[in-house]
């Protein structure tokens, strides 16, 4: 009679406030084997490239702005220019804001000029009021400049971006950029950054285009779609969407192809998100995919924690003989892999990076293989570790804002255990 070993998967209830971390560390200290998730993986991704982009931005895009930003008004005042009354105004706005509100010297004939841009500058950093520009004459409202939590370190640059992205700009200021070779080349720089990590909207009459992200081509089409209605447009055919969602909203399919275009034309970041989005939901990873989604989108509003180590004690020093890991992974693993490579040619500090692709190429390594040593047992069982080495941050459920003041909650993940049945037969 031959003995078979059966290993049951079976999903307990939901618990407290933890994470997946805290479920791989009670395996750890009870001798249990992990079951590494698709949610696992996606959430620990999602959160490493939180951290890098914030760093590609703070260290590279934020002093190239600022320089520029200081550049270009010094190239108004310096060449001849038809409009250069609308061209000064802007600028020295830009500059100002970028400066932290360092004044500027107004060139002669332009005096009156000075109180206009004061009273806009003051508008902006107050961030309180519904008016109309001192510069523009328009109606504007300048809630829209306040400091997200992120950013309060770096207000100043926060609000000269903010700017450049949403305030038309004179055209005489595209006419100043390609007179001098320092701004040409700050410029393209600088859009090469947004082109690479956030994607842009073409926009001729903004300085910097705003983001383009899977958010702003879904709402600006449909007002309230849920996560639901956004995996169907990403991936219209997979039986694994609840069947409530089985039909498309008419909005919805206007834009399934756009976003089928950006998913197979990858040139941005937030490209390799929607690739990495689409193999999930293609595999059947519906939870994994509402996890990366929500950690993704909106990140100036991700409520993540700093991992402070505890150690638990395991029962008995055992080693874990058995692990394992979800299936039908390595297209998303493989998008993975190239995103990591783009932080790791961006950013000088790429050690995060490359060791980050080791080990996704790793776990696409134990997932072809069909005979696990003892060595990738391990792996499996310490793939918590590894990444908490590489991020630093813990995972946890999260509400975040999606867009327009809609929220998606992210429910807490479940635990999952093995048991262990043997069966004779």
């Amino acid at each position: 009679m031959k003995k078979v070993l059966l290993f049951i998967l079976i999903s307990l209830s939901a618990w407290g406030q933890g994470s997946f971390y805290d479920l791989y560390a009670k395996n750890r200290a009870n001798n249990i084997p992990n079951l590494i998730t698709a949610d696992f993986i996606s959430s620990a991704y999602a959160t490493y490239k939180l951290s890098r982009e914030s760093e590609v931005e703070l260290k590279i895009l934020r002093p190239r702005v600022i320089n520029f930003a200081t550049y270009l008004y010094q190239g108004v005042v310096e060449i001849n220019l038809a409009n250069k009354r609308e061209a000064i105004g802007y600028s020295a706005v830009f500059s100002i804001l970028a400066n932290g509100g360092k004044g500027l010297i107004i060139p002669d004939g332009y005096e009156n000029l000075k109180d206009k841009i004061v009273k806009e500058v003051k508008l902006i950093i107050e961030a309180k009021a519904i008016t109309i520009s001192p510069l523009s004459g328009k109606k504007i409202n300048y809630k829209i400049y306040t400091i997200p939590p992120k950013y309060k370190k770096y207000p100043a640059y926060y609000r000269a971006f903010k700017f450049a992205q949403i305030v038309p700009m004179p055209k005489d200021i595209t006419k100043t950029i390609k007179a001098s070779e320092r701004l040409t080349n700050l410029y393209n720089q600088i859009n090469k950054i947004l082109n690479e990590f956030v994607g842009v909207s073409n926009n001729p009459n903004i300085l910097f285009p705003p983001k383009e992200t899977l958010d702003n081509i879904v709402f600006q089409n449909s007002p309230k779609p849920s996560i639901d209605d956004i995996a169907k447009v990403i991936y219209p055919n997979n039986p694994n969407i609840p069947s409530a969602y089985a039909k498309v909203p008419k909005k919805l399919q206007q834009i399934h192809k756009q976003i089928k275009e950006h998913i197979l034309h990858l040139n941005s970041s937030y490209d390799y998100d929607w690739r990495i989005m689409q193999t999930l939901i293609q595999a059947g990873y519906i939870n994994a995919f509402k996890g990366y989604y929500t950690q993704t989108k909106y990140r100036t509003k991700l409520f993540t924690k700093r991992f402070k180590q505890q150690i638990i004690k395991p029962k008995t020093a055992k080693i874990r003989t058995k692990a394992f890991i979800e299936p039908k992974l390595i297209p998303t693993l493989n998008a993975m892999i190239e995103g990591a490579l783009l932080f790791s040619t961006t950013i000088d500090n790429n050690q995060i990076d490359l060791q980050m692709v080791d080990i996704l190429k790793e776990l696409r390594r134990i997932i072809q293989t069909e005979n696990k040593t003892q060595k990738d047992i391990n792996f499996l069982n310490n793939l918590d570790l590894l990444f908490l080495k590489v991020i630093s941050i813990k995972d946890r459920p999260i509400s975040v804002w999606v867009a327009h003041g809609l929220v998606e909650e992210l429910k807490e993940p479940k635990s999952f255990r093995y048991v262990h049945i043997e069966r004779r037969l």
